[in-house]
C-alpha cells in the first residue's frame, strides 16, 4: 500500500512548483533561500537567452529538485557517481 502525502506536503510541493513557473528559482526564494534563489533566476535567464524555453524549463527542474529535495538534479538522477575502476591487468598482478 503507497503511503499518501499529507496535505501539508502536498500543498508545499504545489506552491514550490507554481513559484517555479512564475519565475525560475521561485521555489528557493519561498524556502527562503534568496542566494541560491538568485543564482537559479539568473542562470535560467541566461539559459533561456542562449537554449530558448527548454534550457529555462531544465534550469527550472534543476531549482524544483534543489529546494524540495536537498539535491542537485544530476545527484537526484544517480548521475555524478563516481566511476568504476577498470579491473586490473595481467602485468599489474604480477
Amino acid at each position: 500500500m503507497p503511503m499518501e502525502p499529507d496535505t501539508e506536503t502536498a500543498l508545499k510541493q504545489t506552491a514550490r512548483f507554481a513559484a517555479e513557473a512564475v519565475c525560475v528559482g521561485g521555489s528557493n526564494f519561498l524556502n527562503g533561500d534568496l542566494k541560491r534563489g538568485s543564482a537559479y533566476a539568473v542562470i535560467g535567464l541566461l539559459a533561456r537567452a542562449t537554449l530558448g524555453v527548454p534550457g529555462a524549463l531544465l534550469v527550472a527542474a534543476a531549482s524544483f529538485v534543489d529546494s524540495t529535495s536537498g539535491k542537485s538534479l544530476p545527484e537526484h538522477l544517480g548521475l555524478n557517481q563516481p566511476r568504476a575502476k577498470p579491473a586490473p591487468t595481467v602485468a599489474e598482478t604480477v
